[in-house]
């Protein structure tokens, strides 16, 4: 398969791909001046941007740029409303581009399996139709002018998507569960979740467990 950025990517070294594995800071992932790769700044947004002021840390003890606060996906979800959940996705898109922030950490699209987790605010609901169709509306909403947005192949795109989300939940599962029984009980789920989120939403960005891969998949600047 032929990549848009391939020559590109063949250019660097070993090390310089794994230093943009790493990252430059907590928030920001490292630029290449020479080879015209800016830095991307993110932003956790599962109900409200948290575009810190000055030295980011993943704690949030540093002060933080003023934003709006939305309910959280759990509460929003409550309302069975996806135009509600499109309006907020544009909202958190304007006020993402105004700090300069170029990707969202957000929507969660975790199934809620258990009451003592302690992030389930984040997530829309233990059902997967339900959490599919409320995270595609904040995805829509997100995309509708934010300044990225996806048109590689949709189903190319996906596969990999599901690939990383599988593995790496399955990874932190199996911790306190056996494999067998987390596959059995929650990868249909995880396929409706994710498959409604991104066929009806889009992809904004997919992770690759290949450096020599494209990181970010081909997008348009907007």
């Amino acid at each position: 398969m032929s990549l848009k950025y391939e020559k590109l990517i063949r250019k660097m070294t070993l090390a310089e791909k794994a230093v943009m594995m790493s990252g430059k800071n907590t928030w920001e992932t490292v630029d290449f001046e020479k080879y015209g790769i800016p830095s991307m700044v993110m932003s956790d947004g599962p109900h409200g941007l948290r575009r810190q002021a000055g030295a980011g840390d993943h704690l949030g003890l540093n002060a933080s740029l003023p934003a709006t606060c939305f309910p959280t996906a759990a509460g929003v979800a409550n309302s069975w409303d996806e135009a509600l959940g499109e309006e907020i996705g544009e909202a958190l898109a304007e006020e993402a581009v105004t700090m300069g922030v170029n990707v969202i950490l957000g929507p969660g699209l975790n199934i809620k399996r258990s009451p003592l987790c302690g992030r389930n605010f984040e997530y829309f609901s233990e059902d997967p139709y339900h959490a599919g169709k409320m995270a595609a509306a904040y995805v829509r909403g997100i995309q509708r002018s934010f300044v990225f947005r996806s048109k590689g192949k949709i189903w190319y795109q996906a596969f990999w998507y599901l690939i990383a989300f599988c593995i790496v939940t399955c990874i932190v599962n199996s911790i306190n569960c056996i494999w067998v029984a987390v596959a059995g009980m929650f990868v249909p789920g995880w396929l409706y979740n994710i498959g409604t989120t991104v066929l009806n939403g889009g992809v904004s960005m997919v992770v690759f467990f290949f450096v020599n891969k494209i990181i970010f998949p081909e997008g348009e600047a907007k």
